[in-house]
């Protein structure tokens, strides 16, 4: 008894010295984790819990869901002065009111409820089905319906998805005065300015709507000024390029509104941001090319002037952009351009890019601009260093875009090329194949070969016939007298692979499955099939996906903004 005593005489001194009763101790109840892990139990409760919902779809083996779900940890981390708790404080309000006690963890950004939570696509294929995902990583935003409010588009870092969430989710048009209009429109590339007589009138009902749209082609924010003495309502749009004001001469119709802003809104220069690449390429129905200017944020502004007198006389023919060439130094890598390239022309209908070293003079641009126009300039090809290792083995050729007709359309040789991503994790499944297949193949004349499509550019013999990655090609100018490639669809496996190689087909022969042990030969059978099936959905998959988007510019397949 008194050894029990002893024992427990520090814990008492040291409740009585804090002044903390012994039953306190229970009291303390860990704070929910703010990113919901969702699945068919709980996500329509979830959905129409919230104002907003934002959920990332995942799959635990693909490192950039690896890198988003850190990122989204980060973003919530960076949040919590809006979290909304299980117990909220008076001085959290949404619209003025004191905030009440959500079901799920959530955040007030805007005066609007959001929560963010979290898909294994991998796990519940029946909720990446009914959500029509494609590909992972996929961050979208949701407003109590199965359709995405928007798409995030951007790099795994919390401060660009943060700037995404506020942006969808805070009120997409400000009432404000009319002495505050100078002051607030040179925010924002693009202002649209409303005026009326009142809030109730059918005209601000209209504008209303228009601003709802979340028109995304520019950088643009809306603004209504209500003034009664007003005699009329009216709509100007602001640039910040300096070009003159405009007005909305037609009648208050949302429709009219929209294509009025969709057709005056494109400044004679704008600022590129990589997630805007096609709607800021769309121009009078086609895509124009984009003449790029990479310059410091502390120049942005400052080459605006320069750049107008040059899109002056070209506009017709480009569309002239400058972007922030620290902030998105990740698009200029993704591309393969060097810190030495002061310009570039980004043609995204064709996908070739075209370069420029010359110091950002009125003189030198336009002169690009016009060697671009006349046809008179080379198209960069990204391509690696031949130099460098290749970590797939020693038999493996190692191809780049520089030596792709080379070595394999004009060499008249046997070829089997893989093309990859180092970061595809379907892709790495092939690595060992190829090793092998490369010592096997080796005595039959036939050269096994890699192409990295993240160093180097899609050949251009290529680009009509490859819809997704990864490819295995064979070239064999015996069979084929134009030396077209045959495209392997077949098992990851090198012996089928091989038989594809010798006589075209890539069915296994039945003595694969010629096994000693019968339960082993069920399980031999069922991962072939399962492994074929697979292949077969992934194709028909990519397929469907890689017709949206051109394969240089897909921002679904690179990490690029």
């Amino acid at each position: 008894m008194v050894q029990t005593i002893l024992l427990l005489l520090p814990l008492v001194i040291s409740i009585l010295a804090t002044g903390i009763q012994p039953q306190d101790t229970v009291s303390v109840v860990k704070e929910r984790n703010p990113i919901v892990s969702l699945d068919a139990t709980n996500l329509d409760s979830f959905l129409n819990s919230n104002d907003y919902s934002a959920i990332l779809f995942y799959a635990p083996w693909c490192r950039h869901s690896q890198k988003f779900l850190s990122a989204l940890d980060d973003t919530a981390g960076n949040l919590s002065d809006y979290r909304i708790t299980s117990e909220p404080s008076t001085e959290q309000k949404i619209d003025g009111k004191p905030a009440t006690p959500q079901p799920f963890p959530s955040f007030n950004i805007g005066n609007q409820i959001m929560g963010m939570g979290t898909i294994n696509g991998f796990q519940h294929p029946d909720l990446r089905d009914r959500f029509s995902i494609f590909s992972y990583p996929a961050l979208k935003m949701y407003r109590r319906t199965d359709s995405p409010y928007s798409e995030y588009k951007g790099l795994a870092r919390s401060p660009s998805i943060i700037r995404w969430m506020e942006r969808d989710v805070t009120p997409t048009m400000k009432v404000i005065l009319e002495s505050a209009i100078k002051s607030s429109v040179i925010n924002s590339e693009i202002s649209i300015v409303g005026y009326f007589t009142g809030a109730t009138t059918q005209e601000y009902t209209t504008f209303a709507t228009v601003a709802g749209e979340r028109i995304q082609a520019h950088a643009m924010q809306f603004f209504a000024v209500i003034e009664p003495s007003l005699e009329i309502s009216k709509i100007e749009m602001h640039s910040l390029d300096g070009s003159p004001i405009k007005e909305y001469s037609d009648t208050f119709d949302a429709n009219r509104i929209i294509n009025w802003i969709l057709t005056e809104s494109d400044p004679i220069v704008a600022e590129l941001k990589p997630e805007y690449l096609y709607p800021i390429s769309w121009k009078s129905g086609e895509l124009f090319p984009l003449f790029v200017v990479f310059v410091p944020p502390t120049e942005e502004y400052s080459q605006l002037p320069l750049l107008i007198n040059v899109a002056s006389n070209f506009r017709n023919n480009l569309k002239f952009c400058f972007i922030d060439s620290d902030y998105y130094r990740h698009f200029r890598q993704h591309l393969g351009l060097e810190k030495t390239f002061s310009a570039a022309i980004i043609d995204v209908k064709n996908e070739e890019i075209y370069v420029s070293q010359d110091d950002v003079t009125q003189e030198s641009m336009s002169v690009f601009a016009a060697q671009f126009i006349s046809r008179n300039l080379k198209p960069f090809v990204m391509s690696q260093d031949v130099k460098h290792v290749n970590d797939l083995g020693s038999d493996i050729d190692i191809l780049t875009a520089e030596n792709f007709q080379e070595k394999v359309l004009n060499s008249r040789r046997n070829y089997l090329v893989l093309l990859h991503y180092p970061w595809c994790g379907y892709c790495k499944l092939w690595y060992p194949v190829f090793d092998e297949l490369a010592t096997e193949l080796q005595l039959e004349n036939v050269t096994v070969g890699t192409l990295d499509l993240t160093l180097n550019d899609m050949p251009q013999s290529l680009r009509s016939s490859v819809v997704t990655v990864p490819t295995i090609l064979y070239y064999s100018p015996g069979n084929s007298p134009d030396n077209s490639p045959k495209i392997y669809s077949g098992q990851i496996r090198a012996k089928s692979v091989a038989k594809f190689v010798r006589d075209g087909s890539s069915q296994v022969d039945e003595d694969f499955f010629e096994v000693i042990d019968e339960e082993e030969e069920d399980s031999e059978k069922r991962k072939a099939r399962k492994e074929l099936q697979q292949s077969k959905t992934f194709q028909k998959k990519a397929e469907r996906k890689s017709a949206e988007f051109p394969t240089k510019f897909n921002p679904q397949d690179h990490e690029i903004f």
